[in-house]
């Protein structure tokens, strides 16, 4: 299937695939075409079999893939409170000081069948990521790669 999913031009999002499935991916695919990951946290601030381990970000790093950030507190790690925004901002910086700035992106989830932090609920609240990323060190050219180019990127360069 994923040979197939390869020739039709169609990229392989990994986020719902279990560690074996996702090494079994990686052996196919390769670095063929970008890996990604539309939607989870990171091992070890999420310990959950789900979300990828540092290996498995350098390797989407390599393949010039994206991990995006879910907005939902259960896969950011342990929380005290209802409030993710400061977990979204250290998956993002955990993702980057990996990867490096190119491999992360933004997968907020924003359908209705999760439950966003109290803190950045809905898309009219995205400023507050934006001024949380500015207070964090990171600068402006690396927000715009964040918040839109790098997935921008992948989708181009794996629907080929």
């Amino acid at each position: 299937m994923i040979e197939e999913m390869l020739r039709l031009g169609m990229l392989i999002d990994l986020t719902h695939c279990t560690p074996k499935a996702r090494r079994q991916a990686y052996e196919i695919c390769g670095t063929r075409r970008p890996h990604m990951f539309s939607h989870v946290g990171v091992q070890p601030l999420a310990d959950d079999p789900m979300s990828p381990t540092e290996d498995e970000i350098r390797h989407i790093a390599s393949t010039g893939g994206v991990i995006a950030v879910i907005f939902m507190n259960s896969w950011l790690g342990e929380h005290q409170s209802k409030d993710g925004l400061d977990a979204i901002v250290a998956t993002i910086g955990a993702i980057s000081d990996t990867g490096g700035i190119d491999s992360v992106a933004i997968g907020s989830d924003f359908d209705g069948f999760t439950d966003p932090p109290d803190d950045l609920k809905d898309i009219s609240q995205m400023p507050r990521l934006t001024n949380a990323l500015l207070r964090a060190g990171f600068g402006d050219a690396e927000i715009e790669k964040i918040l839109g180019l790098n997935m921008e990127r992948v989708l181009r360069d794996g629907w080929r």
